[in-house]
């Protein structure tokens, strides 16, 4: 993917701002203990809060983790997203949303003898402020990892991050709260992380992914999203809304195996695609 070129490679500066975690969690709690909750064992449990559909959810999580904050919002996943933006109400400040299965950070590299692999990257405090502090300087409020555990394809990226109109995928993720957050449709369930890498592109004129950096974590698992035959019906109901609402920006189209997908145009950046989307969303 092409994109502006930025210096996204500055180190942070002394620490002084809070970062928020949110994991939205449905009956997981198990899942959570082992994969997401060591995976940022680095991080102070009073920064960490995890999101629940109901009270009997919050009891069970209370009990299973007694040092970390349990809220009760909504059942769905997308609803549960749209629950957390709407939950963190205070402009400016960061907020890390992450599912409850993610095993560990990773970034790809390329070795001498040309083989791709994966180096793990610890997820400390400075590692997320150093990301939000990129997309201030970029003037993004949303960023991203790459949307697949793929070093090859990570590596053929020549810049390290980019700018420009992409996906961001919601198993991971970083936004700036500000005064009117950014919502999506429940028509999108299932896709909504099209939708909001969409809305928030629309508003800042550009995201910020980092294309060398990717997340190990089972997807498709039961919990959370459901069965594949489940997400299956999800995905139908979401690409046929997003390509119609959002014709210039994405694409539906079926995968070898029946499931419907969602492509982006990566050639939505300029000022025309942006005037024609204004319109479509006016319309």
């Amino acid at each position: 993917m092409s994109g502006k070129k930025t210096n996204l490679l500055s180190q942070p500066t002394k620490m002084t701002e809070i970062i928020h975690f949110a994991i939205p969690s449905y009956r997981r709690a198990e899942t959570l203990k082992n994969k997401t909750i060591p995976t940022l064992r680095n991080i102070p449990d009073e920064f960490k809060t995890i999101f629940v559909a109901d009270e009997e959810e919050r009891k069970i999580y209370e009990k299973e983790f007694p040092t970390i904050k349990v809220v009760v919002g909504v059942l769905g996943i997308s609803p549960q997203r749209n629950f957390i933006k709407s939950y963190y109400n205070v402009p400016n400040e960061y907020v890390v949303v992450m599912d409850d299965d993610i095993e560990r950070f990773e970034k790809s590299m390329t070795t001498e003898d040309g083989k791709h692999k994966f180096e793990e990257i610890p997820a400390t405090t400075e590692y997320f402020l150093k990301k939000f502090e990129n997309a201030k300087s970029v003037g993004a409020t949303l960023w991203g990892i790459y949307p697949a555990r793929n070093a090859m394809f990570m590596e053929r990226h020549k810049q390290v991050a980019t700018t420009s109109f992409c996906f961001v995928i919601g198993c991971c993720y970083g936004f700036i709260t500000q005064e009117k957050p950014i919502l999506v449709s429940l028509e999108s369930a299932g896709k909504e992380d099209y939708e909001q890498s969409l809305l928030h592109f629309l508003q800042d004129g550009k995201l910020l992914r980092f294309n060398k950096e990717t997340i190990k974590t089972k997807f498709y698992a039961e919990g959370g999203l459901g069965k594949k035959e489940q997400r299956k019906a999800m995905n139908e109901k979401a690409a046929t809304y997003l390509a119609t609402r959002y014709p210039e920006a994405f694409k539906k189209y079926y995968r070898k195996d029946g499931t419907p997908e969602v492509r982006v145009n990566l050639r939505f950046q300029g000022v025309k695609g942006f005037e024609m989307m204004m319109k479509t969303l006016m319309s």
